[in-house]
C-alpha cells in the first residue's frame, strides 16, 4: 500500500493568484495509508486558544429562529463556559442550540419568506463556538458533519467556499476513515466542480445554485476546482475507508463509477490503460471482505462485458476461486456486523457498545497474520462512535503496540492515532503518556517532547481528569527527563534540566492538590513522583538529597509498612554500594560503626519504624524484618537489643489486634441488634415429597437411603459407590451439578422456519443456517396444515441456537430463497411454548396433544426426565405460532381437566417460582424418638393445644410399624416454634421425645438410585417368625400412611408360598423412558392385569431410572405371569409415548445386569455412544427372541425355621412360580418323616444357587425411595 497524502486543492484570492499554500497534490495510486495527514492536528498554541475563546463580558442571545426558552438557555451556557471553560458537554449543548437555531433559520415554518444563511443573527456566534470547542477538543464525526454543512450551506463565494473545502480537511484530519466524512466532502467537491464548468449531468443542483455566481466567482472556481481535484478525493476516499467491511461499499463504487464513466468517454484507442486499471482496482476490491461483495461482483461483470468481453468468462472464474477467503473472512464477521446494524437502527447506544466490544475481543482472540488491517478498522469504527471513551483509545493503542509484531502489517503510525486520541480525550493522562513515549520512543527531539508537554499542561484540560490523570502525565515526563539526562552521551545541562523539570512536576502537583483539597492535602499515597526524583539522585550520586526526600515523606508515610521497607532498601543499597566511605556521617560513632561493616543508618530506620506500630497497617511484618536485620546484620550486642525491643515491639502489636478484634465484635453486635437478620429461608419440599421419611436432627431427605423392595436397607460399600462414579468419590455429583450450570433457553433462542421444500433434509437446513450461529437441535416435521404463503406438502423446522442474538440473526434470513425453490418464513420461537402441569398423573403425549390440539398445530411436546426427581410433573407444549399458545393459555389455564385445575402459561426461562409449604415456612416440626405404636391422632391430640394443625404424618414401614419419628404442620410458624420450644426433651410413651422445627435439605445431584411406589403393605408370614430379608427384616421400609398400615389379608385363593416370595412375583420392565413417572406405570400394568385383578394384583412398583427400568411386584405369581405373557404378545407395555416406543419386559436380575440409565439429548451431536446404541441394538435383540418365558412351578415353600428370619429353609427354591399352581398349603395329605428327609436332602442341591438369586434380588432394589401412593 503507497504511502500518500490526500489532495489539497489549489486556492485563489480574489484577483486570480494561485497560492503557493495551496498547490494540488495528486496521486495515482490505489491505496491510501489512513494515518498519512497533510497537516498537525494540535497547530493551535495555548494562546491562540486563549484568543479564541468566548468575550468575558456577559451579553444577551436574541434570534427570531429560537424560543425565548432557548435564548436564555444559549445565555446561562455561555455564562458557565466563561467559568468553566473545559467542560465538554456544555460546549456540545451551547453548539446544539446555536446550530437549531441556524435549521429554524434556513428551513422557516413560513416557506414564503427568505432567508439567506448570512441573515441568522447567532451566526457569528455559532462560528466561534465551534471554533473554541475543536481548539480544545476534537468535536467528532457528528459535529463535523454538521460544521461543513452549515458553512456550505453559508458560503457567498469562491473564497468562502475554499475555507469549506480547507474545513473538511480538518474534519477528515479528525475522522481520517469516516465514511460520511468523506461521501460530504467528495460530493461538495464533485458538486463545485460540476458548478464550475455547468455539468448538470454531474450535479443539478449545484449547477443551479451556481447561476448566482458572479463571473469573477466562477472564473477563480473553474481553476480551483477541477475533475482531478474532485478524483483525487475520491481516490483517497476509497483507499482511508477500504478495511470498512460494512459501508465502505459506499465509497468504493462511487469512486469506481466515476472512473468507468470517464473511460466511456476517452477515444477506443486510449483507454486501455485507464480498463486495465480499472480491472486491477476490481480485482484488489474482490479480494477485500466486504458487505456487498455481490453488488460489487456484478458491477465487475458488467464492466467486463462492456469493455473486456473477451476474457469475460476466464476472469470470472479466476477472481470468483481467488476470492473465497475474503468471503469466508467477511462470513465469520457477519453476525457481529449484524449486531452493530441493528443497534445502530434501534438508537441503541449501550447494545452499539456492547457489540463493538464483543466484536474487538472476537477479532483480538482470533488474531492472525493477515488480521490487522480488519482489526484496524474495527477499531477506527468504534473510535467515530464513541470518541469520548478513553479506555477505547488505550485499547487501540496497545492493539498497535503489540499486534503488528504478530502479523505482516507495516509498522503502525501510532503517533498519528494517539494525537488523534489526545485530542478526543484530552483529560487522559494514560494516552499523554503514550504519546510522550512514543516520541521518545521513535528518537524525536526534546523540542518537539517538550512542546507537547506544555499543550498536555498549560491549557488545563488535563487537570480536568482529576489528579490522578495529572499524576499519570508527570511519571511519564519525570521518567523521560531522567531517563534523557543519564543516557550515554549526555551533557551537564542534560542533568539540571531533569532536575528542575522533576521539581516543577512536584510543586505542580503539590500546589493543584492544595488547591483542591485545601492545605490538608498530603500528596500521593503511593509518592510516585518523589520515588522518581529519589532515584534520579541515586543514579546522579546524590543519596545525601535522595535520603531528604524520605526524611520530607515521613510525616505523611510513617503508617505505611511499604514506606519503611523502601527506606530500609535504599539505606541498605546506600551501604553496599558505599561502605568504606561515609565522610557525611552525622557523628563520628555512627562513621566508626558502618566503618565496621555495621548498617547502622539502615537499623535506625527500623528502629525509627518500631515508634509506629501501633497505627502501621502491617505492623507484625515489619518487627519480623526488625529482628532478621538484627540477625544478619548486627553485632551481639545490637542483636540483643533488637531482641529486646522486637518482643516488646510484638507485645504492643498482639494488644492492638486484641483490641480491634474486641471492638469489631462490639460493634458487629450492635449492628446485629440494630438491623437483626431474618431467617434463612428453608427450601420446600416438591409436590408429592409431603410423606417423605424423616432425617436425623429433623431434617427431610430429598434423597433417601437404599431400600430393597420391602424397605430394607442393604449395606453399600465405598469401593462399589466409587465404582459406580468411575472411580472418582462424588463425580457423578459433580458432573450433574457442573452440567446443570449450563441453562438452555430454548424460548429465546429458537425460531420457527416454514415453507421449507419438501424434500429438504435436515442436513440442509442446518447449512443453510449455520453462518448465523452454532445450532443446538433441529427438528424437521411435515407441515400439516400449510396456509396460503406455504407450498402444498412443505415442512416446517424448529431450529435452536445458542443464544438469543444467533436466532434473531437467522430471523432476518425470513424471505430468502431456499435452493430457488421456494421463500422461507422465519419466526422466532418466542411465547410459543406453554409450561403445563397439574394435569392428571396417568397423563402421556396422546393425552396432552388431544387436550390441546383444538388451539392450533403442535410442534412437539416435551416430558422432563425423572431421572434426578422422579416427583415432578409438568410438560412442555410447543405450537406453530404464539397466538395459538395465547389462545391455549387463556382457554385451559386453570381449567377443570378430569378434577385437576391445570396450569398452562407461557413458557418463560427467567421467571422462577419461590417454593412455598409447611416447611419452608417453618410451619412445620420434627417430631424424633416417637414410640414406634404411636398413631397419628395420638400425636395430633398431644401437640393440639399449641394452635391449629393441618396435618399430621407418622411414617410407617411395610408392616405398619412406626419409624420412630413423626410431622406435625401448623397453620402458623409462631405455633411451631412455639410447640417445639416447649415439648422438646419432654416424655411422650415412656421416650424423651427430640421435636425441633423441621428443615429441607437439598439433596445431592445425581440420578436417584430407585423410588419405591407402594400400593399396599406386604404380608406378615403365616408362623410370624419374621420372613425372609426381602419380607421385612426389621429395617426401614416405605413411607406407608395411618390408613394403609393394616396388613391386607391375602387374595383369595392363594396360599403363602404365592405371597411369600417377592422375586418369585416380580417382573422388569426394560428400555422404560426416563419421562414415564409411576401413575402412568401403573395404568399401564394394571391395563394387562385386567380391571377384575387390577385391585388387589398389585403390590410395588420401584422404579430405577438409574438402570432405565422398573420392578413391578404383584401378589401373586399367576398375576406375574399373566402380565409378562400378555405384554410379549403386544410386543411390550404401552405408555403412551410418542412414537410408539414400548418398553419390553425381562426378570429382575436381567434389568439389574444390562439395564442403563436412558441418555436423552436433542442437541445436535448430543446422541448416544457406541457403547450406548451396542447395548440398545442387544437389548431390542433379545426383546424380538423374548426374554421373558413363564417360570417352572416352584414346590411349596416351608415355613422360615426360628432364628433365621432372614432366610427360608434348607429345601426352598428360589424361583419364579408358574400361574395356577394348585401347591396352597393344606392340597395334599401330611407327610412323614421320611418324605420331609428326602426333600431336604434334594432341596440342599440348589439352595447355594438360590442364595445367589436373592442377593442379585437385594442389588436390584438398592438405593430405592418409598413413597405411599
Amino acid at each position: 500500500m503507497q504511502n500518500r497524502h490526500p489532495p489539497a486543492p489549489s486556492r485563489h484570492n480574489s484577483r486570480g493568484l494561485l497560492e503557493p499554500t495551496y498547490e494540488s497534490q495528486r496521486s495515482p495510486s490505489l491505496g491510501y495509508n489512513i494515518h498519512s495527514l497533510p497537516r498537525s492536528l494540535s497547530a493551535r498554541s495555548a494562546h491562540d486558544i486563549a484568543m479564541s475563546e468566548a468575550p468575558k463580558e456577559p451579553r444577551v442571545f436574541s434570534t427570531r429562529s429560537l424560543s425565548h426558552e432557548d435564548c436564555d438557555a444559549v445565555a446561562e451556557l455561555a455564562k458557565h463556559l466563561d467559568k468553566n471553560p473545559s467542560d465538554y458537554n456544555s460546549h456540545l449543548q451551547f453548539i446544539e442550540l446555536l446550530h437549531k437555531g441556524f435549521v429554524a433559520h434556513l428551513f422557516p415554518a413560513d416557506e414564503s419568506q427568505d432567508a439567506p444563511p448570512q441573515s441568522y443573527e447567532l451566526l457569528e456566534d455559532l462560528r466561534q463556538a465551534r471554533a473554541v470547542m475543536d481548539a480544545r477538543f476534537a468535536v467528532g464525526e457528528e459535529q463535523w458533519l454538521k460544521w461543513v454543512d452549515d458553512e456550505s450551506a453559508a458560503a457567498a463565494n469562491t473564497t468562502e467556499r475554499v475555507g469549506v473545502m480547507e474545513l473538511f480537511g480538518r474534519a477528515i484530519a479528525d475522522e481520517p476513515t469516516s465514511v460520511p466524512l468523506w461521501k460530504a466532502y467528495g460530493t461538495f467537491m464533485e458538486g463545485m466542480w460540476a458548478a464550475a464548468n455547468g455539468l448538470s449531468e454531474v450535479s443539478p443542483a449545484a449547477v443551479k445554485a451556481a447561476e448566482k455566481w458572479s463571473e469573477e466567482d466562477m472564473l477563480i472556481a473553474k481553476e480551483v476546482f477541477t475533475q482531478e481535484q474532485a478524483m483525487g478525493i475520491w481516490e483517497h476516499a476509497a483507499g482511508a475507508t477500504q478495511w470498512r467491511i460494512n459501508d465502505s461499499h459506499e465509497v468504493w463504487n462511487h469512486y469506481v463509477g466515476l472512473l468507468v464513466d470517464d473511460a466511456r468517454r476517452m477515444p477506443a484507442r486510449e483507454r486501455d490503460a485507464k480498463v486495465q486499471h480499472i480491472k486491477a482496482m476490481f480485482h484488489n476490491r474482490l479480494m477485500q471482505p466486504h458487505a456487498e461483495w455481490g453488488a460489487t461482483s456484478s458491477l465487475f461483470s458488467t464492466f467486463l462485458s462492456e469493455f473486456d468481453n473477451a476474457s469475460w468468462e476466464e476472469t470470472m472464474k479466476l477472481v470468483t476461486q481467488r476470492a473465497e477467503q475474503a468471503k469466508q473472512a467477511y462470513s465469520l464477521r457477519d453476525t457481529h456486523e449484524f449486531r452493530i446494524a441493528r443497534a445502530q437502527s434501534a438508537g441503541d447506544r449501550d447494545a452499539e457498545w456492547a457489540a463493538y466490544k464483543e466484536y474487538l475481543e472476537w477479532e483480538l482472540k482470533l488474531f492472525g497474520v493477515f488480521s490487522f488491517n480488519l482489526a484496524n478498522a474495527v477499531f477506527e469504527r468504534a473510535t467515530i462512535r464513541f470518541p469520548t471513551d478513553s479506555n477505547l483509545w488505550l485499547e487501540y493503542i496497545e492493539f498497535l503496540i503489540q499486534k503488528p509484531q504478530k502479523s505482516s502489517a507495516p509498522d503502525a503510525p501510532i503517533l498519528q492515532v494517539l494525537e488523534r486520541a489526545t485530542r478526543h480525550c484530552p483529560w487522559s493522562g494514560d494516552l499523554w503518556s503514550h504519546r510522550l513515549l512514543a516520541l521518545e520512543s521513535e528518537g524525536k527531539d526534546f523540542v518537539e517532547i517538550e512542546g507537547m508537554k506544555h499543550k498536555a499542561t498549560e491549557t488545563g484540560l488535563l487537570d480536568v481528569g482529576g489528579m490522578e490523570e495529572l499524576t499519570k502525565f508527570y511519571i511519564a515526563w519525570c521518567g523521560f527527563l531522567r531517563r534523557r539526562a543519564l543516557e550515554e552521551g549526555a551533557e551537564e545541562d542534560d542533568l539540571d534540566i531533569a532536575e528542575v523539570g522533576i521539581r516543577s512536576a512536584l510543586e505542580h502537583v503539590r500546589a493543584l492538590g492544595e488547591k483542591r483539597y485545601g492545605k490538608d492535602y498530603t500528596g500521593d499515597p503511593q509518592y510516585r513522583l518523589e520515588r522518581i526524583h529519589i532515584k534520579f539522585f541515586m543514579q546522579s550520586g546524590k543519596p545525601e538529597e535522595a535520603r531528604r526526600i524520605y526524611e520530607g515523606l515521613i510525616p505523611h508515610q510513617h503508617d505505611s509498612y511499604d514506606f519503611w521497607y523502601r527506606r530500609y532498601i535504599f539505606e541498605m543499597v546506600v551501604f553496599s554500594n558505599d561502605q568504606l566511605r561515609r565522610a557525611n556521617a552525622h557523628d563520628d560513632a555512627m562513621a566508626e560503626a558502618e566503618q565496621r561493616g555495621t548498617p547502622a543508618r539502615a537499623t535506625a530506620v527500623l528502629r525509627q519504624a518500631l515508634e509506629y506500630v501501633n497505627t502501621m497497617n502491617w505492623p507484625e511484618q515489619l518487627v519480623q524484618m526488625f529482628l532478621n536485620h538484627c540477625e544478619q546484620h548486627e553485632t551481639v550486642q545490637g542483636l540483643r537489643l533488637g531482641m529486646i525491643e522486637a518482643r516488646r515491639a510484638g507485645a504492643q502489636v498482639l494488644k492492638r489486634r486484641e483490641k480491634e478484634a474486641s471492638e469489631a465484635a462490639a460493634a458487629a453486635a450492635a449492628q446485629q441488634a440494630q438491623y437483626p437478620q431474618p431467617a434463612d429461608a428453608a427450601v420446600a419440599e416438591d409436590v408429592g415429597a409431603e410423606m417423605e421419611e424423616p432425617l436425623t436432627n429433623g431434617k427431610r431427605k430429598r434423597d433417601s437411603e437404599a431400600t430393597d423392595l420391602t424397605g430394607n436397607t442393604p449395606k453399600k460399600s465405598k469401593a462399589e459407590d466409587q465404582k459406580a462414579t468411575g472411580g472418582v468419590p462424588g463425580s457423578a455429583e459433580e458432573s450433574h451439578s457442573t452440567s446443570a450450570q449450563v441453562k438452555r433457553n430454548r424460548e429465546n433462542s429458537t425460531i420457527i422456519v416454514r415453507n421449507i421444500p419438501e424434500d429438504a433434509t435436515e442436513t440442509r437446513v442446518r447449512q443453510f443456517f449455520r453462518d448465523c450461529g452454532k445450532v443446538v437441535s433441529l427438528k424437521l416435521l411435515p407441515d400439516e396444515h400449510p396456509d396460503a404463503d406455504t407450498l402444498p406438502g412443505s415442512q416446517v423446522a424448529t431450529i435452536e441456537f445458542e443464544s438469543h442474538e444467533d436466532a434473531l440473526f437467522a430471523q432476518a434470513r425470513d424471505g430468502r430463497s431456499f435452493d430457488g425453490k421456494s421463500n422461507i418464513h422465519v419466526s422466532i420461537g418466542t411465547n410459543t411454548t406453554l409450561w403445563v402441569t397439574n394435569y392428571p398423573p396417568t397423563a402421556d403425549e396422546n393425552y396432552i396433544r388431544k387436550l390441546f390440539a383444538p388451539y392450533g398445530d403442535i410442534i412437539s411436546i416435551r416430558f422432563p426426565s425423572l431421572a434426578y426427581n422422579t416427583h415432578r410433573r409438568f410438560c412442555y407444549v410447543q405450537f406453530l405460532t404464539t397466538q395459538s399458545a395465547r389462545a391455549a393459555e387463556a382457554a385451559l389455564d386453570g381449567a377443570d381437566v378430569d378434577g385437576f385445575k391445570l396450569v398452562a402459561k407461557i413458557s418463560n426461562p427467567g421467571k422462577k417460582q419461590e417454593r412455598h409449604g409447611a416447611t419452608a415456612e417453618g410451619r412445620e416440626i420434627y417430631v424424633g424418638n416417637l414410640h414406634w405404636d404411636a398413631t397419628g391422632k395420638e400425636l395430633r391430640d398431644l401437640f393440639s393445644r399449641f394452635g391449629d394443625i393441618e396435618r399430621v404424618n407418622v411414617p410407617r414401614n411395610l408392616k405398619g410399624r412406626g419409624k420412630g419419628a413423626g410431622f406435625v404442620a401448623f397453620a402458623r410458624r409462631i405455633d411451631a416454634e412455639h410447640a417445639a420450644g416447649e415439648m422438646d426433651g419432654e416424655t411422650f410413651m415412656g421416650r424423651r421425645l427430640s421435636v425441633k422445627v423441621a428443615a429441607t435439605q437439598a439433596g445431592k445431584a445425581g440420578p436417584k438410585g430407585a423410588k419405591a411406589v407402594v400400593i399396599r403393605p406386604s404380608v406378615e408370614p403365616e408362623d410370624g417368625g419374621g420372613g425372609s430379608e426381602l419380607n421385612g427384616g426389621g429395617r426401614r421400609g416405605s413411607t406407608v400412611s395411618d390408613a394403609a398400615s393394616t396388613p391386607a389379608p391375602a387374595a383369595a385363593g392363594s396360599d403363602a408360598a404365592e405371597t411369600r416370595r417377592p422375586q418369585e412375583r416380580t417382573i422388569a420392565l426394560l428400555d422404560v423412558p426416563d419421562t414415564v413417572n409411576d401413575a402412568r406405570i401403573r395404568a399401564a400394568v394394571e391395563a394387562l392385569l385386567g380391571e377384575a385383578e387390577a385391585a388387589a394384583g398389585l403390590r410395588k412398583i420401584v422404579m430405577r431410572p438409574d438402570r432405565g427400568g422398573v420392578l413391578v411386584e404383584f401378589e401373586r405369581v399367576a398375576d406375574a405371569g399373566r402380565v409378562a405373557m400378555k405384554a410379549e404378545a403386544e410386543g411390550g407395555v404401552d405408555f403412551g409415548v410418542e412414537g410408539g416406543r414400548k418398553a419390553r419386559v425381562g426378570r429382575p436380575e436381567e434389568l439389574m445386569k444390562e439395564g442403563r440409565r436412558e441418555v436423552r439429548s436433542d442437541k445436535l451431536g448430543g446422541g448416544p455412544g457406541k457403547k450406548e446404541k451396542a447395548e440398545k441394538e442387544r437389548g431390542a435383540e433379545a426383546a424380538r427372541k423374548g426374554s421373558f418365558a413363564p417360570a417352572p412351578v416352584s414346590r411349596p415353600r416351608q415355613a422360615a425355621p426360628r432364628g433365621r428370619p432372614g432366610r427360608g429353609g434348607l429345601g426352598l427354591k428360589r424361583g419364579f412360580g408358574a400361574s395356577g399352581g394348585a401347591s396352597g398349603s393344606g392340597a395334599g395329605p401330611a407327610k412323614s418323616n421320611a418324605d420331609f428327609r428326602a426333600m431336604f436332602l434334594k432341596g440342599k442341591e440348589g439352595a447355594e444357587k438360590d442364595e445367589e438369586g436373592d442377593e442379585r434380588m437385594e442389588e436390584g432394589v438398592e438405593g430405592d425411595e418409598e413413597m405411599e401412593v
